[in-house]
């Protein structure tokens, strides 16, 4: 199986890969300081690797290749949860 590096994040993988809250994550997105979008008819909301890489930043958090394995690893995580 190949894998892939995960586009787009729930907040708590966010929060996760940040090392932050999911509610600190939330309140910046609902701020617009992380760019993302809701999932349409829902509550939910995603986003995307490249904003969230931005975010970290913007406002000093590492992106080291600890982050990277993190977004790897919740990849992965889904893959078999899908294939499940």
């Amino acid at each position: 199986m190949v894998e892939r590096m995960k586009t787009v994040f729930t907040t708590g993988e966010a929060a996760k890969i940040c090392k932050v809250s999911q509610q600190t994550i939330i309140r910046c997105f609902d701020s617009g300081q992380l760019k993302g979008f809701r999932v349409p008819g829902s509550r939910f909301r995603r986003i995307p690797r490249d904003q969230l890489y931005a975010f970290m930043r913007d406002n000093g958090i590492p992106l080291t290749r600890s982050t990277a394995a993190s977004a790897r690893f919740l990849s992965s995580m889904m893959i078999r949860i899908w294939l499940s």
